[in-house]
């Protein structure tokens, strides 16, 4: 699904530079790192009932893919389009990924935790830690953290053994 939040247009410049794109207008300052652009697309957008060239820039914000239009005169369209498919193309994937692995990377997109995936997917720990192995390595995934598995100790066991007793015994 799609949420659009305070989706407004605002009068600026921009400015491209090796590490990134900067939107400056009166109001604020933002800069989208070149790492964090998600997909680059030249389309149109209804504004003001009129069909309108712009780039839709996808790109990661706050753990979240955020979406940006850039609305300019069309051969300053095309200059930025280009520059941004050049400045992204290393970040292209160059294999392509079995279907098993596509749907737990849409899952982890979604926003799904490991042991809901493990159970959705019917999958084991060493199962899902090898595709995210796969995703990880192909440059798609990053650790946010490691989860632990545990084992009590004979101690631990004595321990919570002794604290569930009722007293009645």
């Amino acid at each position: 699904g799609v949420l659009i939040q305070d989706a407004q247009w605002e009068k600026g410049a921009i400015a491209v530079m090796k590490t990134g794109i900067w939107f400056v207008s009166q109001e604020s300052q933002v800069c989208i790192p070149l790492g964090d652009i998600a997909g680059i697309e030249l389309t149109s957008r209804e504004i003001q009932e009129k069909d309108l060239n712009v780039v839709k820039i996808d790109h990661l914000g706050e753990n979240e893919v955020v979406t940006s239009f850039v609305l300019c005169p069309m051969t300053t369209l095309q200059v930025l389009y280009t520059f941004l498919k050049e400045a992204t193309y290393g970040s292209e994937v160059s294999e392509e990924i079995d279907p098993l692995t596509g749907q737990v990377g849409m899952l982890v997109y979604s926003g799904m935790d490991s042991g809901t995936i493990e159970n959705m997917l019917k999958l084991s720990h060493k199962e899902l830690d090898a595709i995210y192995e796969k995703l990880l390595s192909m440059g798609l995934a990053e650790v946010l953290y490691i989860r632990k598995e545990v084992q009590l100790t004979a101690k631990g066991v004595r321990y919570i053994t002794e604290t569930v007793k009722s007293p009645m015994d």
